[in-house]
């Protein structure tokens, strides 16, 4: 028996060849189509009935053929992309909000700062001091004359003029003495260019002294010795300089011990003091 015709062996085969033949761009479609099977009896020596079927190709005349262009687009080359480096950790992390000062109410703002006056510059002490007035560093009333040091220390003599009669107006015999003193002053740090305190130690003029002692009679009338001295020792003294321009004032209190042989006191220790204009140069 006929196993296939063999026109549609090569109809099969025409076929495959044109699939092969097309490039790989261009893919035939074909429309589905229905073919038609064509069912026969084969018989065999054992007279068993198989059925086979058999693909036949269409009619060439009813052969129709759609045709799909498919663009194949290649994938753009893969460029390496720059990696920006890690941003440390601080700078990573969002920025806290400013906080938000509070505004204290108008009770409670403080005042303004006072605008500071400038101060007029202060004449530093010069080299030399000059002093009038009356106290032991004068001798009574007299003057002095001091050299300052940039230390602190000064030194001063001066002399004046004791007015022994106004003491003593009873003794019409008195007479008025000169007295000399020497000494030594040290101004202490914790003043000012205006307010100098000091303390201060000399030696020099106290007063002047005197005394009528009876000491006899004669033919009925008192005989008298008439006694004059002037006493001298050390004084220490504390004070203070009150400084206006280039004139001040100077004040100063403090203890004197007479050393001069003198009979007639009791005390040799006594309180004294001075009170002077100063003149800074």
């Amino acid at each position: 028996m006929e196993l296939a015709e063999p026109e549609s062996r090569i109809a099969i085969a025409e076929e495959f060849k044109r699939e092969k033949a097309l490039p790989p761009t261009v893919k035939e479609m074909q429309e589905p189509e229905i073919l038609p099977v064509q069912t026969k009896l084969i018989f065999t020596e054992t007279d068993t009935p198989e059925q086979r079927s058999v693909a036949t190709a269409p009619p060439a005349e009813t052969e129709s053929r759609v045709f799909a262009i498919i663009k194949v687009e290649t994938p753009p080359e893969s460029r390496p992309q720059k990696v920006a480096a890690a941003k440390p950790r601080a700078e990573t992390q969002p920025k806290a909000a400013p906080e938000k000062q509070e505004v204290p109410p108008l009770q409670q703002r403080k005042p303004p700062p006072e605008l500071i006056k400038p101060r007029l510059p202060v004449r530093r002490v010069g080299l030399l001091t000059m002093g009038l007035g009356y106290g032991p560093s004068f001798g009574g009333f007299g003057a002095f004359l001091q050299l300052n040091t940039k230390a602190g220390f000064s030194i001063h003599a001066g002399a004046g003029y004791y007015p022994a009669t106004v003491y003593y107006p009873e003794f019409g015999w008195l007479q008025n003495k000169i007295l000399f003193t020497a000494g030594m002053k040290y101004y202490l740090p914790f003043g000012n260019e205006s307010l100098r305190p000091y303390l201060g130690l000399q030696y020099g003029g106290l007063s002047v002294e005197a005394v009528q002692v009876e000491t006899g009679i004669w033919y009925g009338q008192k005989i008298y010795e008439n006694i004059q001295k002037s006493l001298y020792g050390p004084s220490l003294l504390g004070g203070m300089e009150w400084r206006m321009g280039f004139l001040g004032l100077n004040g100063s209190l403090g203890l004197s011990y007479n050393t001069t042989a003198w009979d007639y006191w009791d005390r040799n220790l006594f309180l004294n003091g001075d009170i002077a204009l100063v003149i800074y140069f």
